[in-house]
């Protein structure tokens, strides 16, 4: 998967690998899903065709529902709780995905990626714009980016072709990135350059474990084989799983940061707090910008 945003976008970039025939079949019967990935099905548990890939969600489930919870206490514009509830939709469909490999959880986690991915989007071409009301160029921008991710959404569910979905996935996250960093050197002069550059570096890494992962997969299962399934080196070898946390955890930063250069522009005074190990952005200010 290539989410940043850059799940699997908000952001988690599909893999493409052909089924290889496996032997055991658990609780969710014959994958019907049009990818299947480097871990061994139901290797782990009866009830979960992929145990480390859909635990390893948890990336996308709990910093985005602490993100959701906190951006509405402290009065960030709902754009950014929109971006934290579609990461969390993203974790879940990935988990529903990896734990059953059946198409139509397939499809809940992939739709989704474009549509936090151009949400991610949105917030970052509106960087500059006004806070109070939609202008005629924010609804444009919003309708816009929305429509796209409907089309592209019907297209892949028409051709049935997962490349296609990972190709124009892959082109939004371009872009994110893009205009991600040219948001820090417009608005803020690259203040905030070191969150936004582990964001990045948390996402670009995902990738790369993920192309290890889809090319040597061969043998990586003959690894796990040899030292048994539940070694922990086997475990450790599960690099879908790492993918899901490494762009789960690049996804939720960039929201981080794309909020706090919002709030930056808007002249409030932010800093970043920890919930439970969570970072989230407190609003110094007594004054919250709890608009769109």
């Amino acid at each position: 998967k290539l989410i940043i945003i850059l799940n699997r976008g908000v952001i988690k970039m599909p893999i493409f690998t052909p089924r290889e025939k496996q032997p055991l079949l658990g609780y969710w019967g014959k994958p019907t899903s049009t990818l299947d990935f480097c871990e061994e099905n139901y290797i782990s548990s009866f009830y979960m065709a992929e145990f480390w890939n859909t635990l390893t969600n948890v990336s996308m489930i709990i910093p985005p529902l602490v993100g959701m919870i906190t951006s509405r206490r402290q009065g960030l514009e709902f754009r950014y709780t929109a971006c934290y509830a579609l990461l969390l939709l993203v974790g879940i469909g990935s988990c529903c995905f990896h734990g059953s490999l059946l198409y139509h959880m397939q499809l809940l986690d992939e739709l989704p990626m474009l549509f936090g991915a151009v949400q991610f989007l949105y917030c970052l071409l509106n960087m500059g714009g006004p806070t109070g009301k939609q202008t005629s160029w924010t609804t444009a921008y919003l309708v816009s980016l929305y429509s796209l991710a409907f089309i592209i959404s019907l297209a892949y569910i028409l051709l049935g072709d997962p490349t296609f979905h990972q190709a124009a996935y892959g082109v939004i996250v371009a872009a994110i990135s893009f205009q991600a960093f040219y948001s820090l050197k417009m608005f803020v002069n690259c203040k905030y350059l070191m969150w936004a550059c582990v964001s990045f570096g948390c996402f670009m890494l995902g990738v790369g474990v993920w192309i290890v992962d889809h090319t040597y997969c061969s043998n990586l299962r003959e690894f796990r084989s040899g030292i048994g399934q539940h070694h922990p080196l086997a475990v450790l070898s599960q690099l879908h799983g790492w993918w899901h946390l490494l762009a789960g955890t690049g996804s939720f930063l960039h929201i981080l940061v794309s909020s706090r250069v919002r709030m930056a522009y808007l002249g409030y005074n932010t800093t970043i707090k920890t919930m439970c190990g969570i970072p989230y952005l407190q609003v110094n200010d007594n004054t919250k910008a709890h608009k769109y």
